[in-house]
């Protein structure tokens, strides 16, 4: 396929980090780890206040012993900035689903902002619909498509924009969610 496999370390037997690095527009460079739950976690298909892991939903207790574990915690710290990922999957309409995306974005990052260090910054990443099927991935289950996702920026040349740099980061991932794929790259500034 052309596309590029990175290799992800264990944060916990939930948590991988993929390390990947982009260039802005300019040349500038941002490197970044991409931090995912394993494909047991997911959004519940339609919610975006809901989590789950398999079919059972996740209680505000669960997110914080499981989702925001030590090992989590202790990996974004040290991080520059943080940027809370929303997407939404497949099905469903292309406005409303945006609009899921973005609205998971703010949820992760209420999350996370308990979780961290008061003085890194966050912000929000809506991806939008998954809207490129795939014929060799896993048809029937979409969770795959709306997966937990933290970004925590790990070094940044100066005057970068961290928006291009990380669309470029990662794109032609055959294992991350790729921009292209999704209807949507908006980042904004979250407010606490």
């Amino acid at each position: 396929s052309g596309l590029e496999r990175i290799t992800a370390a264990r944060w916990n037997e939930r948590t991988l980090a993929f390390p990947i690095s982009g260039r802005d527009d300019a040349g500038r460079r941002a490197s970044f780890d991409v931090v995912v739950l394993t494909k047991d976690y997911g959004w519940v298909k339609g919610s975006e206040t809901e989590f789950e892991r398999g079919d059972r939903r996740l209680r505000r207790e669960d997110i914080e012993h499981e989702i925001l574990a030590p090992q989590l915690r202790d990996g974004l710290r040290g991080a520059r900035a943080l940027i809370a990922v929303g997407l939404a999957s497949q099905e469903g309409d292309l406005e409303r689903e945006i609009q899921r995306g973005g609205l998971r974005a703010k949820r992760i990052a209420d999350w996370i902002q308990s979780a961290v260090d008061p003085t890194i910054p966050i912000s929000t990443l809506n991806l939008g619909q998954y809207r490129e099927p795939c014929a060799e991935c896993e048809d029937a289950d979409t969770s795959w498509q709306r997966p937990f996702i933290v970004i925590a920026v790990r070094s940044v040349d100066a005057g970068t924009n961290i928006g291009e740099a990380l669309r470029n980061a990662m794109s032609d991932k055959a294992n991350l969610p790729s921009p292209d794929r999704y209807s949507s790259f908006a980042l904004a500034r979250y407010s606490r």
